[in-house]
């Protein structure tokens, strides 16, 4: 792992203003050892699941388990207006993998959704592995909206939920349909660490499904956290990655629960700052910066880096670094995506498309392959922003959108190229192969 602190720019004039900073994470290419997995498929067989539905998640399981090892262990939880421990987690040596297939193949659609108990069970039934080396993740698949038990759009009651019985585990949610709620299932993935994967159809499950083991399997650091500490003359620094931050008086924590092999990573911070005149030019730090790790050994390692201005005359400060400032413009973009949507929900579409019509114009200045790239794909989104029934009936795929913008990974959308690595690329096409339904 190699880390650098950049700022977007070095030199800058003694009057008040915000300094832009960003901590760039280079995971190795390839990675020499794994964490082993310790995996649960909580899996919606509630009565919208019928047909190509149930078959695409019979079939993404089946995948996942031919591409497990035997240090791996699977356990199958289904929900419907009831919950069934399909499969108790089972290492995937050559007859547990027997044993997965067969019991997958006892999924049928039935019932109504209760999501909460589906995702208690799943949650015991992983608090129950204990190998401090593995990665724990529950994998939800799910279609429709809780409606047996804790019903949807209950936030304060599914973060209890996850409280009590999450320890140590995360989650990824694979929403499947236009109707699903996305914005619901992205802010239950934020509760729980993990990811939040938009899946319109059939097809594109595979796609999401093969993309989130392709991570899995070439993890090179977990638990990263990213703590800044701003020094005199600075303020409390602002994380604009959509991850979850915590921290009290001046200082802030960023977490970012896994790395994978070849990611080239960002984590970008403002400061406000005001230096008081003095002679110039001059050097100020501005923040200490800490970063914390825990790699393949499962022991915890730490960089420490600086952030350090030069003061100088008006006229005189530098050009903005490039990539600094692209990853910033990206970053706002996820968060004009997120005003839109509250301006949407409100019903002010109009003001809505403008925000993401102007961020669509930040991204084309650049003048950058990526910020052209970015430019277009929300030029193309604003559209859908612009009224009642376009946003309604692309919620999902804008939330879908925003998120893998905020944290720069895929998430079932047209901006996934941008971020794909080749071990998510390759797991993908496995995924898909050559089977077609």
């Amino acid at each position: 792992m190699k880390f650098e602190l950049r700022l977007m720019n070095r030199r800058i004039e003694p009057v008040a203003q915000t300094v832009v900073a960003a901590v760039r994470i280079d995971a190795p290419q390839v990675a020499t050892t794994r964490a082993p997995l310790d995996l649960v498929a909580c899996v919606d067989v509630s009565g919208s699941m019928a047909g190509p539905k149930i078959e695409r998640a019979r079939l993404s399981l089946e995948r996942l388990v031919e591409q497990l090892s035997a240090d791996d262990r699977l356990g199958i939880v289904a929900f419907e207006s009831r919950v069934h421990r399909v499969l108790a987690p089972t290492a995937m040596t050559p007859e547990g993998k027997v044993e997965a297939k067969r019991r997958i193949g006892w999924l049928e659609p039935m019932g109504s959704t209760a999501l909460g108990s589906g995702l208690r069970e799943s949650l015991e039934l992983l608090a129950k592995e204990t190998r401090p080396q593995a990665i724990r993740r529950v994998l939800l698949f799910t279609d429709g909206h809780a409606n047996v038990g804790l019903r949807q759009g209950d936030v304060p009651g599914f973060a209890a939920l996850l409280d009590e019985s999450a320890k140590g585990a995360s989650m990824s949610f694979f929403g499947y349909g236009e109707d699903h709620d996305g914005a619901f299932l992205s802010a239950l993935a934020d509760l729980a660490g993990g990811n939040y994967h938009h899946a319109v159809d059939a097809d594109a499950i595979l796609d999401t499904f093969g993309r989130e083991l392709g991570g899995l399997l070439s993890v090179v650091a977990t638990d990263l956290e990213v703590t800044v500490r701003p020094c005199p003359g600075a303020g409390a620094p602002v994380f604009l990655n959509d991850f979850r931050v915590e921290g009290d008086g001046g200082a802030r924590t960023l977490h970012l629960p896994e790395v994978y092999a070849e990611e080239r990573r960002w984590i970008v911070f403002e400061l406000p700052f005001a230096q008081p005149a003095s002679p110039l030019p001059q050097a100020r730090q501005v923040a200490e910066v800490e970063v914390v790790w825990r790699g393949p050994s499962a022991g915890r390692e730490r960089i420490s880096l600086s952030a350090e201005v030069e003061l100088v005359d008006r006229g005189v400060a530098d050009a903005p670094d490039a990539e600094v400032r692209e990853q910033r413009v990206m970053l706002r973009a996820a968060q004009a995506q997120r005003r839109a949507g509250e301006l949407a929900d409100r019903g002010e579409f109009e003001a809505a498309a403008r925000l993401v019509t102007d961020a669509a114009a930040e991204a084309s200045g650049l003048g950058t392959a990526l910020g052209r790239a970015l430019g277009a794909l929300l030029s193309e989104t604003s559209a859908r922003y612009g009224n009642s029934q376009a946003y309604r009936m692309n919620r999902s795929a804008l939330t879908g959108l925003r998120k893998g913008m905020g944290r720069g990974r895929a998430a079932g959308t047209a901006a996934d190229s941008l971020f794909e690595t080749s071990s998510q690329m390759d797991m993908r096409r496995r995924f898909r192969g050559p089977t077609k339904h």
